[in-house]
């Protein structure tokens, strides 16, 4: 049976019997508020805040996962309160600046508990203990533990020398720390025949042993050598940083800037404190790791998504104990239980994979900075451009500025208005003036850089007489095709022969439509025959591997065009680059999303700043505002034209977009729901705190097949607007509607 709280009611117990506020794992929003416990004698000095719980809950006494928010010696109950089972975890599984922001996040992006709770408890996440049924005991409920296999250098190894590749990679890699298998094979690929080599010599050893319950101090690496110019702009940071503020970092040097970056967590780890450093997770290069390694050493960790539970458990116990002081990761890195958490770097602030797809679907940007204010530590974003939010922040002086800004970040732009080139009988996706500027980059011996955002070899397939497009069953988006003639669907992957004829009508006009990126590279290799051509994105590049390879394979400088998508701007190392050219931009300029000119501008800026040479964009739009900015390279002015276009609309930074999406598989229900939600929330609202639009159909969900509506609601306060979605999830007006329901604030597309 549920304990719900009485407000006009509170009974006090005994001074020995105290209770504890405990979150259940369940899926009811309505019942996601903390209910009372009893805390058994024997358990009075095991139950603490920030442990999990076994808990029985409801009528059929279901025995449930609980966490611990608090404790107390009243209850607001009228009834009899059940007892605690038995703690599950022995010690907090998270500090409780961790708990303050678990609970802020819950609030603010409006999600379960237990959802926003599995960021932080991921690596020791509950089981059922193996072979057991959830209705046996409270004692199958266990946290996550295991051993893990360490790799050691002999003092025999740290003589040797050998011929292998490999293997010396290896020994170089061992001398400045222990490593674990998988963490080997994610640096140098798989070794595993090397390895074996390697411990048949004696040259390095392999023991399973368990996170040792110790504070010892682990082998710190060599002092950062910062430049002259990297020294004074640490110096300056040293002196100018202010409390409570954080600060943006302009740099044009990815090498330079990440330098900066251990040198100021190194500062931080020297006085017994921690710091994380987030990257994209496909920047977390072998180049960045080994001179994080030669940095930290023993102090320092690297952690991601494509770690095993067994690593993730293993670094999450490490950083709980302070054995871990700095952490190198993607944004999962965040959440782990630092001690004395004193420097949080956020790199690229605008990349798109810093948003949460999922609940709750946040921006580490902005959870980086509730954190850094929980803990009173320092934040540092940083990236080529700032955001519009970052920009506003250091205009008004909430955020200070530390590097050189230089606006002309690229050669001059040249736009190439591709309706002109039609009306002159030029019916190429490769103008004249383009085909010009390959030729003469081609000429001189430099590089030419290709983008094109779309992948596939057409990007759908329509019927010139009906107008039908060729739709995914499951997900509705539009089918691309593939170069031998197969319609793929590019979130699904669910493949079909392309029709002769038009599906709905019969018609033999029906054809592929739109440059996608496999057909780019097909025409660009059957035109420039002899010269390597390279196709990048994100598939090729999927994780730090592929991310290695791809560089080692420009560095060979065997092409002399590389195509690709918005991966491109990785930190690759182009060497020689004549042109950087966008073969048709306005796609990433017509996204429909209120921060489309953001992402364009950031996108392309970072593009053309890799030629040394010219820099040219294909349009359909020469007179697009953005584009002009760009052209002239006076950023400075698309930041005031984005400013005040942002303030007199209500987008962020001077307002917040509540993005609400009700799907499911009756179309009629999900349609009446949508309204049923946008009627609630006009019934909530004061007419000056938010605008509540009418709901519109979007589609079918991608992956699912669901039929999906949104409704989209602007405000100046988002506290006002999640007290209210609070209100009414507390009331059941949210669960009662039969349709599922997903929020998110401030979306960013990818």
């Amino acid at each position: 049976m549920g304990h719900k709280p009485l407000q006009k009611w509170q009974r006090k117990t005994n001074n020995s019997l105290r209770i504890a506020q405990v979150y259940l794992n369940q899926s009811n929003k309505r019942l996601d508020i903390p209910y009372d416990y009893t805390i058994p004698e024997e358990l009075q000095d095991q139950i603490k805040p920030g442990i999990r719980v076994a808990v029985y809950f409801g009528k059929g006494n279901r025995l449930i996962e609980g966490f611990v928010v608090g404790l107390r010696d009243h209850t607001d109950f009228k009834g009899t309160l059940r007892p605690v089972q038995r703690a599950i975890d022995s010690e907090p599984i998270v500090t409780p600046e961790q708990l303050n922001l678990c609970q802020w996040m819950t609030q603010t992006y409006v999600s379960l508990f237990y959802e926003t709770l599995a960021l932080f408890t991921h690596p020791v996440k509950v089981s059922l203990h193996p072979g057991r049924s959830q209705k046996e005991s409270a004692e199958h409920l266990v946290a996550y533990a295991d051993c893990e296999k360490v790799y050691t250098l002999t003092a025999l190894g740290e003589q040797a020398e050998t011929k292998g590749k490999v293997m010396r990679q290896i020994l170089a890699l061992l001398a400045h720390r222990d490593y674990t298998e998988s963490e080997m094979n994610h640096l140098l690929g798989s070794v595993a025949a090397s390895r074996r080599n390697l411990l048949q010599k004696g040259w390095i050893s392999v023991s399973e042993k368990a996170i040792e319950a110790s504070s010892r101090v682990g082998a710190t690496g060599s002092d950062v050598r910062l430049t002259d110019e990297e020294e004074k702009t640490y110096q300056h940071y040293l002196k100018l940083k202010k409390p409570g503020s954080p600060a943006f970092f302009y740099w044009k040097n990815r090498t330079s800037q990440f330098r900066l970056y251990l040198k100021l967590a190194q500062r931080v780890c020297r006085q017994g404190r921690s710091a994380v450093i987030i990257l994209p997770e496909v920047d977390l290069s072998l180049k960045y790791q080994e001179l994080f390694y030669n940095t930290f050493g023993d102090q320092g960790g690297i952690y991601h998504g494509r770690l095993k539970q067994k690593e993730r458990y293993h670094l999450f116990e490490k950083v709980r104990r302070g054995q871990i002081q700095v952490v190198l990761g993607s944004r999962a890195a965040l959440f782990l239980p630092f001690l004395n958490l004193s420097l949080i770097v956020v790199d690229e602030e605008m990349d798109a994979s810093y948003y949460s797809p999922s609940n709750p679907h946040f921006n580490v940007r902005d959870v980086a900075g509730k954190y850094a204010k929980i803990c009173g530590a320092e934040l540092i974003v940083s990236d080529q451009l700032p955001s519009v939010e970052a920009y506003q922040a250091i205009h008004t002086g909430r955020m200070v500025a530390f590097g050189k800004w230089n606006p002309l970040v690229f050669p001059a732009l040249e736009l190439v208005d591709m309706q002109a080139e039609i009306k002159s009988g030029h019916l190429d996706f490769i103008s004249r003036r383009l085909g010009d500027a390959i030729e003469q980059t081609l000429d001189h011996g430099q590089r030419s850089l290709l983008m094109l955002n779309r992948l596939g070899y057409d990007t759908y397939v329509f019927c010139r007489d009906c107008g039908y497009v060729e739709r995914c069953p499951d997900c509705q988006v539009a089918m691309k095709t593939t170069r031998q003639g197969i319609l793929r669907c590019p979130y699904c992957g669910r493949e079909k022969r392309l029709p002769r004829h038009c599906p709905q009508c019969g018609s033999p006009r029906f054809r592929p439509m739109g440059l996608g990126l496999d057909r780019a590279v097909e025409v660009l290799k059957k035109r420039y025959k002899g010269i390597g051509i390279l196709k990048i994105d994100a598939r090729a590049i999927a994780d730090s591997g592929g991310f290695s390879k791809m560089n080692k394979i420009i560095g060979q400088n065997n092409h002399s065009i590389i195509v690709g998508t918005r991966a491109m701007v990785r930190a690759f190392d182009y060497g020689n680059v004549g042109l950087s050219a966008a073969l048709l931009i306005d796609g990433d300029l017509n996204n429909n999303h209120y921060d489309s000119a953001q992402r364009m501008t950031q996108l392309y800026s970072r593009f053309f700043a890799l030629s040394q040479g010219k820099a040219l964009a294909q349009t359909y739009e020469p007179e697009n505002e953005t584009l002009l900015g760009l052209a002239c390279g006076n950023v400075r002015l698309y930041y005031s034209g984005e400013l005040n276009y942002r303030k007199a609309l209500g987008y962020p930074p001077f307002g917040h977009l509540f993005f609400f999406t009700v799907f499911g598989n009756q179309a009629a229900q999900v349609k009446k729901d949508c309204w049923q939600l946008y009627h609630l929330f006009l019934s909530q609202r004061g007419q000056e705190e938010w605008m509540v639009y009418k709901p519109s159909a979007t589609g079918v969900r991608p992956g699912t097949g669901e039929t999906q509506w949104q409704l989209v609601i602007k405000t100046k306060e988002k506290k006002k607007l999640s007290e209210a979605m609070g209100q009414l999830i507390r009331k059941g007006a949210i669960e009662k509607l039969p349709s599922k329901v997903a929020m998110a604030m401030d979306p960013v597309m990818g």
